[in-house]
């Protein structure tokens, strides 16, 4: 229960001190022409991985410095709901990277990719049965022209292939064993 009580103080204690600096953070922002804001919050430049665009990604060392926290805080804020939620809700607002969205968001790209493999496997299955049966479908219709000329040669009388004929006695035989 200790450790529960001691992190609900260094919650309190960090919001005391945190709420007063986002609300300057947030006002600095509304007070800039609309049409030329800049984020207010420490940030760094980023590259985005799926767009090459650079974004804001908020600095949380810069932070925890800025806002007059322990640098043992940078813990607090990242693993607090309470905390974590209220420095994303200014950070959305300026248009910056919050806390542990680029990790969210590197982890979503990934899930999506890992589809995008798992698809093109399946795809690539799909494939190969897809040959198999058109093969298949083509050895039908051979053996089917086959039968379909020989047939034709019969009715017109013409002398049948002796393979033929083996082959329809072995068929006759296992019919009548039957």
């Amino acid at each position: 229960m200790k450790d529960r009580e001691r992190a609900a103080s260094a919650v309190d204690r960090i919001l005391e001190r945190l709420s007063p600096w986002l609300d300057a953070k947030r006002q600095e922002w509304l007070e800039q022409d609309e049409g030329a804001r800049t984020p207010t919050l420490p940030h760094r430049m980023i590259t985005d991985k799926d767009t090459g665009v650079l974004r804001p990604c908020l600095n949380l060392t810069r932070l925890v410095d800025a806002a007059g926290l322990k640098p043992a805080d940078q813990k607090w804020l990242r693993t607090r709901e309470a905390l974590t939620s209220a420095i994303n809700e200014i950070a959305a607002e300026q248009g910056v990277v919050g806390i542990g969205l680029q990790q969210q968001r590197d982890a979503m790209n990934q899930a999506a990719r890992q589809e995008v493999i798992t698809a093109k496997s399946r795809w690539k299955i799909s494939e190969e049965n897809l040959v198999e049966a058109l093969a298949e479908i083509q050895q039908l219709k051979t053996d089917r022209d086959y039968w379909r000329d020989l047939v034709l040669a019969i009715y017109r009388g013409e002398e049948v292939p002796d393979e033929v004929v083996a082959i329809a006695a072995a068929e006759k035989e296992r019919e009548e064993r039957r």
